[in-house]
């Protein structure tokens, strides 16, 4: 199939598509006018990908996950242990965000809106004394 057939059936775009193939997640075979043509088997592979980039994956993992689905019982072990370490991240992230948003409502709470006598906000953190640093 070619690359905006598979773009239609997967609703990514053909940009995407390419992107996924120099990045060695997909294959293709060139045909003598030198389309791309994926195989069928290629609409199974982007909703994985589209799967897998849904749980944030990296490109590696993306990698490692294709690979490890050829042998799934024999990979288990390593799967959980990726995905346990991107729920580290996942918390680790929740965490900074927290953070950054009691610094961000902390700001707003000392902004009146109104710009009288300047902007508190620019204020603070022109001075450097910021939560954030």
């Amino acid at each position: 199939m070619k690359i905006g057939d598979l773009a239609k059936h997967t609703g990514l775009s053909v940009v995407t598509l390419r992107f996924y193939e120099t990045q060695g997640l997909l294959e293709s075979q060139r045909t003598d006018s030198n389309y791309r043509d994926f195989p069928a088997s290629a609409l199974e592979r982007v909703r994985q990908i589209k799967n897998f980039r849904a749980l944030k994956l990296s490109i590696p993992e993306m990698k490692q996950l294709l690979k490890w689905s050829l042998t799934p019982s024999e990979c288990c072990g390593e799967v959980c242990e990726l995905v346990e370490i991107q729920l580290q991240r996942v918390v680790e992230q929740r965490a900074m965000l927290e953070e950054l948003e009691v610094e961000l409502r902390r700001l707003l709470s000392i902004c009146s809106g109104k710009g009288e006598g300047g902007c508190n906000i620019l204020r603070e953190l022109s001075t450097g004394r910021s939560a954030a640093n």
